[in-house]
């Protein structure tokens, strides 16, 4: 093969690289395709040897229209012959498919266990995310997220409730509150442009019933050329804590 052309050549590459289990499969399928043809030559064969024992009776000196005791003999041994072949031919059909029903059947189980599996794979991650979910909504801290430029992609409803917005008007929309002291733009933050990006103030926020201490907690979700991607904020009432200092 190594003076063979290069077609050749890279089509006994490619035979040799194929799996066994295809190459197996290819020549059961073969066999399979040329059993009705070798059942069809038997039978021919057969026919071929009840007119050739035919011939026996006449080289007896028999009459060639009267088939004697040899003629019947041979003619009663092939029929059984055939019979017995088409018997055990029919008996392998039955097994062959006896297996392959079996195959599919153990497919089908296997199947359906990995379907029930991603089911209850499904149900949990629901049920994980739907138990996120009540805790982040059920937190009195303010839980928002901004993406890059600074836009709303979450706000919990404690937010949502303190500042007298809805969900459906903040989403998408820039950040926007009214503060005294620290960042008007929380990701301009310093310390978020240097690890471990993350940032803690506190800093008076007007809110819906009027101005409040709020403790922020920030963090930054960068990509690997270390842009920003996300701006996570966790913020806390403060008040009494700086009326206290404060006193």
């Amino acid at each position: 093969s190594a003076l063979a052309p290069p077609d050749q050549a890279a089509g006994e590459q490619a035979t040799g690289n194929r799996a066994p289990g295809a190459a197996t499969g290819r020549r059961g399928r073969a066999i399979a395709m040329r059993r009705p043809y070798l059942s069809a030559t038997a039978v021919a064969v057969a026919v071929a040897a009840i007119i050739a024992v035919t011939l026996i009776d006449i080289a007896a000196g028999e009459e060639a229209s009267i088939l004697g005791p040899l003629s019947l003999t041979a003619i009663v041994l092939i029929c059984t012959a055939i019979l017995t072949i088409s018997f055990l031919d029919a008996l392998r059909t039955s097994r062959r498919i006896d297996r392959e029903s079996r195959r599919v059947a153990d497919m089908a189980e296997r199947l359906a266990a990995t379907v029930t599996a991603m089911n209850e794979t499904n149900a949990n991650l629901r049920a994980s995310e739907e138990h996120y979910r009540n805790l982040v909504e059920s937190q009195q801290d303010f839980i928002i997220r901004l993406d890059r430029r600074g836009c709303y992609t979450f706000v919990n409803d404690t937010y949502c409730r303190r500042i007298g917005r809805s969900r459906e008007e903040l989403i998408g929309a820039p950040f926007a509150l009214q503060v005294e002291g620290g960042p008007a733009d929380p990701i301009g933050h310093p310390d978020l442009g240097r690890p471990p990006y993350r940032a803690r103030y506190d800093q008076r926020v007007h809110l819906a019933e009027g101005w409040s201490w709020i403790g922020w907690q920030d963090a930054v979700v960068r990509d690997r050329d270390g842009r920003v991607i996300e701006l996570q904020r966790v913020g806390r009432d403060v008040t009494l804590r700086k009326e206290e200092e404060a006193g």
